[in-house]
């Protein structure tokens, strides 16, 4: 049997959905599996160049040859073979690669159209010339590439900034990475920089044992309000980052204020094709990491949601003040001294939601409302009340200890939001929140149409002591 691969697998490398940012990565791989110190790319319209001063290229048949790898028993990313010829297809045009190791000189050159229209996997052998007292290097150079395979503009910017980003800890590890490119056609030079550290709170430092693998978790909780960017685990290999911005290791919890970097320690541990994962043993690690995380995943989720519960008290407040600055008929909060609290169902029901001021006659119009409304979603009282109203104070608040408003409260936002709205309307007016469906637009609490559709739907059939935590 001849199982030489047919050429159609050279087009299928070019029309492989490879981003030039994945481009980038499997040059500066090997660049790093080479042991270079100092890596240099330089970016052109249809031109790319990555120099480096690795060992230099010792086999270019093992190099160039469709899933070919030598193994040498150093620790590398790369294991598969096939990262340089998919990206050198994926940019078609010319690619030459050009090495000194040795003392020598070697050179070849790879026209991928020509190659492809050939009837043969036949390619001269690279050029010698001697190279005395040289250190080794290695540039390959890839030019009239495929029209738009190489990004010009804010499409560069972006892919070069997620590069810099995966490849920190090659910054960490003493590799210097710079990329030389053209804006607004001068040459400008930018170097990679290390890890980013957002401000942290209950960090850890601590390394696991995973089926005798070795691996280092450093994390930590970001506080409100700083920026965290790069939110979740990031686990990284030697010089590149495996898994950017991971909930590997963070069960159910969210890692939206967790920053945090898992580093894998030796040469034991196995990655996918692209390095973009790992192959093996990755449901032992994730528990392995969420054993030490939970604690912080734990803080970082009541944080959140205090954070969150204040931006939710605040929207509400907002709105209640407007339904009782604008309401045909309502029940002025400010008029009522002492505090209210019922359970389902309300001492009474039906009651009108309207108040007449003291002394005047007259109800209370908008101009002559007091301060806004506020409502207290973090207060807890006795059960089995639900909803407590401080009239002179004008706050509402639902009781955070009743299984009910812990169940609603984790509800979806459409339906958590307007479920809250409506009882903490029905307590300030006393009566029973199915009698606030809106009759017409404008009518007592200018509810939406929307508004009524789900109170009908899901108010309307649930009652306030039917919860669930």
């Amino acid at each position: 049997m001849n199982l030489t691969p047919v050429k159609t697998q050279l087009l299928s490398d070019k029309n492989r959905p490879m981003s030039f940012a994945s481009v980038v990565e499997e040059l500066i791989d090997n660049a790093g599996d080479a042991g270079a110190t100092e890596i240099e790319l330089t970016i052109k319209p249809n031109t790319l160049v990555i120099l480096d001063n690795g060992e230099g290229v010792k086999d270019f048949e093992a190099m160039l040859t469709h899933g070919r790898h030598e193994f040498t028993g150093v620790e590398k990313v790369g294991r598969y073979g096939v990262g340089l010829k998919q990206a050198g297809a994926r940019l078609w045009g010319i690619m030459v690669i050009t090495s000194v190791r040795d003392h020598s000189k070697r050179s070849v050159k790879i026209d991928w159209e020509e190659w492809l229209q050939s009837n043969s996997w036949e390619m001269d052998n690279p050029s010698v010339e001697p190279a005395p007292g040289e250190a080794s290097w290695t540039r390959i150079t890839f030019k009239n590439t495929e029209k738009g395979r190489i990004p010009s503009g804010q499409n560069l910017d972006v892919a070069l900034r997620n590069v810099s980003f995966l490849y920190a800890p090659a910054v960490e590890l003493g590799i210097k990475i710079s990329v030389k490119r053209l804006v607004d056609k001068v040459e400008t030079a930018q170097k990679f920089t290390g890890w980013s550290w957002p401000k942290l709170t209950e960090t850890i430092d601590v390394m696991l044992n995973v089926e005798g693998k070795k691996a280092r978790l450093r994390a930590g909780v970001v506080p409100p309000h700083e920026p965290n960017l790069r939110s979740g685990l990031h686990y990284t290999y030697l010089h590149r980052t495996i898994l950017e911005g991971s909930s590997v290791g963070c069960g159910e919890y969210s890692n939206g204020r967790i920053f945090g970097v898992v580093t894998l320690l030796g040469g034991e541990w196995c990655l996918t094709t692209n390095k973009d994962n790992i192959d093996e043993d990755l449901e032992e690690l994730s528990a392995a990491v969420f054993a030490q995380m939970e604690p912080l995943l734990l803080k970082a989720e009541a944080q959140s949601q205090h954070v969150d519960l204040s931006l939710l008290e605040n929207s509400l407040s907002s709105q209640l003040t407007q339904m009782f600055s604008h309401g045909k008929e309502q029940r002025d909060p400010g008029t009522s001294k002492g505090t209210h609290s019922h359970n389902d169902p309300p001492a009474t029901q039906g009651k009108k939601a309207s108040k007449i001021q003291a002394g005047t006659g007259k109800k209370r119009g908008p101009k002559e409302q007091g301060t806004g409304i506020t409502l207290d979603l973090s207060k807890s009282f006795d059960l089995p009340d639900v909803t407590q109203v401080e009239y002179e104070q004008r706050r509402v608040s639902l009781n955070n200890a009743h299984p009910w408003v812990r169940w609603l409260l984790k509800q979806k936002p459409e339906i958590k939001e307007l479920a809250i709205l409506v009882l903490a309307a029905a307590a300030i007016v006393d009566v029973e929140p199915r009698t606030l469906y809106p009759v017409e637009r404008g009518e007592k609490f200018r509810f939406t149409e929307k508004m009524g559709l789900h109170l009908k739907e899901w108010i309307g059939k649930k009652h306030l002591n039917q919860g669930k935590e």
